[in-house]
């Protein structure tokens, strides 16, 4: 029998722990993670995405990450396990590849930001296929086809530039396509079977350009560094003709249309990877040292080591939020529905998920009124709240902020209508019907 080899397995568990530590302990909780982790939630739930909930996102890295909290649980925990191992795997064969002084710096890297969402999943499928592309093994293209298909099926726009990178640098073009074609052909089966189509065209497609006006950010600095990124890729394309580099080039479009230090850093994980595989001289490797320690020290400038603790909600347990307004705004609103569970409540809220989970609330297509995350139509869920909210007990949970200052995402007559119709009934983050607008048998 073949021996563990013990230095591997502890080399594993420590990437592993470094990671979901510092993601479930330290980093505090997000809109990002609640939804992220919501999609794959509600598929284990038996909805169905675009029908049941609405999403921007093309569906594969929601199914992947639903496919084994089938068997961990649907809980946070079990989402953050089932991630961290995830990609613990892709780094350790990055050690493997590189040795764990090296490793050590990317590893440093990765959690310089938060880890679990879509772009960083991209991450992972890309430097998988740099090692495949680096490796000898039988149906290695079959394998970066499955990759691609899912990079495709997760992020269209990065996904359409990585697939041509991949048809045009292999020498069997016929079977990249088909290869490549794997995963989008099993997802629109299942959008067609599941009658989803339509509604995943109408929130993926159609909406698009409504996302890209409201939440495209011109950091300056950020396209300064984009840009010499850019050079610095074509550069390495003309010297070394190495294949590679034109995927980090495609890959750089993670940066369009939100262009800010998050995306940055995550369009350039890969290439400090790839160079670190490829940098064999120790002393060549000194800047890319100081430039890893400098990344990976605004982590924790930015966050800190929090340990506040945060009881009212189960589903996240003792963890905190970024501002002290985001947990006064989530204790008023569990203490109310608390106390009124048989009012019919809507939201104008970005944590709407972290609230329905906890009272058992159903979901809709207009849970996430971030524009450009209802498809086509914008204001599609000001016709539904138009429709549903004629009686009384109609509340509205919100936070006015939100639309000022932490979510410019919203649509002003989304808060036009709220003043308009409603007023605060407990705080300012539960609005009521005004009077004026009542039916006349709720005024009498």
């Amino acid at each position: 029998m073949k021996k563990i080899n013990k230095k591997g397995l502890l080399t594993f568990i420590l990437i592993f722990l470094l990671i979901f530590c510092i993601n479930y302990f330290v980093i505090p909780v997000t809109n990002d993670e609640i939804w992220t982790y919501g999609f794959s939630r509600n598929i284990v739930d038996g909805l169905l995405p675009y029908r049941d909930y609405n999403m921007v996102i093309f569906p594969f890295q929601s199914f992947f990450n639903a496919f084994f909290m089938l068997f961990l649980g649907k809980s946070l925990l079990s989402w953050h396990l089932v991630n961290a191992f995830l990609y613990s795997i892709v780094l350790y064969l990055v050690v493997e590849k590189i040795g764990l002084k090296k490793g050590l710096f990317l590893i440093l890297v990765m959690i310089s930001f938060e880890v679990y969402f879509y772009n960083i999943f991209l991450c992972m499928c890309l430097v998988l296929i740099l090692l495949l592309n680096e490796s000898k093994i039988k149906l290695k293209d079959l394998y970066i086809g499955l990759l691609v298909g899912s990079i495709m099926m997760t992020k269209a726009n990065i996904g359409a530039f990585i697939f041509l990178v991949f048809f045009f640098t292999s020498k069997n073009k016929l079977n990249a396509f088909l290869y490549s074609a794997i995963i989008p052909f099993i997802t629109l089966c299942y959008l067609l079977i599941s009658n989803t189509f339509f509604d995943f065209f109408d929130q993926t497609i159609l909406g698009i350009s409504n996302f890209k006006n409201v939440n495209s950010r011109h950091d300056t600095g950020c396209y300064f560094l984009v840009g010499l990124t850019i050079i610095y890729i074509i550069y390495k394309i003309v010297k070394t003709k190495d294949k590679n580099y034109y995927y980090f080039l495609a890959f750089m479009m993670i940066c369009y249309p939100i262009c800010d230090y998050n995306h940055f850093v995550e369009a350039l994980w890969p290439l400090l990877t790839y160079s670190f595989i490829k940098i064999k001289k120790n002393d060549n490797i000194k800047l890319a040292y100081v430039i890893c320690i400098f990344l990976a020290s605004f982590y924790f400038t930015t966050y800190g080591i929090r340990y506040q603790s945060f009881k009212d909600y189960k589903l996240i347990g003792y963890r905190n939020f970024y501002n002290p307004i985001q947990s006064k705004l989530l204790k008023g609103i569990k203490g109310y529905v608390d106390k009124n569970p048989d009012k019919d409540y809507h939201f104008m809220l970005g944590y709407s998920y972290l609230v329905k989970y906890d009272q058992n609330l159903p979901f809709t297509k207009y849970d996430n009124m971030n524009s450009g995350n209802m498809g086509k139509d914008d204001l599609a869920y000001l016709s539904y709240l138009k429709k549903e909210c004629k009686y009384d007990t109609c509340r509205i949970l919100t936070c006015i902020s939100e639309f000022y200052v932490y979510n410019t995402q919203f649509r002003k007559e989304y808060l036009n209508y709220l003043i308009d119709y409603f007023e605060p009934c407990y705080e300012d983050y539960v609005y009521c019907k005004k009077k004026l607008f009542c039916t006349i048998e709720e005024r009498k």
